[in-house]
Formats: structure tokens, C-alpha cells, sequence
């Protein structure tokens, strides 16, 4: 059982880095549409 938590504790924080990095990607994404305009 606790190495299922752990696991599942790895998928979640890797799973939060993927959503912190999606976010900053946006975050780019949508600076780079202000710089256009």
C-alpha cells in the first residue's frame, strides 16, 4: 500500500509539473499575441 501512494504521489507531482508548464506555455503564448497586436 505505501508504495502505491508513492506512486501515486509521483503521478501527481509529474502530473503537476505538465499543468505548470502548459500554464507558462500560455502565458508565452498569449504575451507574444500582445507583442503582436
Amino acid at each position: 500500500l505505501q508504495e502505491r501512494i508513492r506512486e501515486i504521489q509521483l503521478d501527481n507531482s509529474s502530473k503537476t509539473a505538465e499543468v505548470l508548464s502548459l500554464k507558462r506555455e500560455i502565458e508565452e503564448t498569449q504575451r507574444g499575441m500582445v507583442s503582436i497586436l
